[in-house]
């Protein structure tokens, strides 16, 4: 089977048309999609040419999409291909949705694929929807599945 992608690539310059560093770090970047117009690979690009870390602390981002083209996975790397923290404290996030498309849960990762909390201070959050489509409860997580609040949504 053929697999349809499509490859963009991105370079910034100063006022001379020389490469030029943007303000998230990087000179550059190659952005990787798939069939369906889904971003699934960013990498980032000093002025060697080589990758480099943006401002967000990662050189790569892989993303993946189930079958309905949902997000389902965001994971982060260094100039390595290794894994490494998002600035915000997790190195992949995982999301899951309900059959009607809704977003139920996102959870966070350390580079080692074991529960962490993000920047927020949370390692899961799960997202109840009430028959109007609208989310009715959010619940946090801890990193060992311990809630730590939960918030009841009303029509106001």
């Amino acid at each position: 089977m053929m697999s349809l992608t499509t490859t963009r690539r991105h370079v910034f310059f100063d006022e001379k048309w020389e490469s030029a560093y943007c303000e998230d770090g990087y000179v550059g970047y190659k952005a990787e999609y798939d069939w369906r117009g889904n971003k699934t690979r960013v990498s980032y690009y000093g002025v060697d040419g080589k990758l480099t870390l943006c401002k967000d602390g990662y050189a790569e981002m892989l993303v993946e999409y189930d079958e309905r083209g949902n997000e389902t996975k965001q994971s982060f790397g260094d100039i390595d291909g290794k894994p490494i923290l998002h600035k915000d404290g997790y190195s992949e996030m995982r999301m899951k949705y309900d059959e009607r498309g809704n977003k139920t849960r996102i959870s966070f990762f350390d580079v080692y694929g074991k529960p962490t909390l993000n920047k927020d201070g949370f390692a899961d959050v799960i997202a109840e929807y009430g028959v109007d489509g609208k989310v009715s409860k959010v619940t946090f997580l801890d990193e060992r599945g311990k809630v730590i609040k939960t918030e009841e949504k009303r029509d106001e």
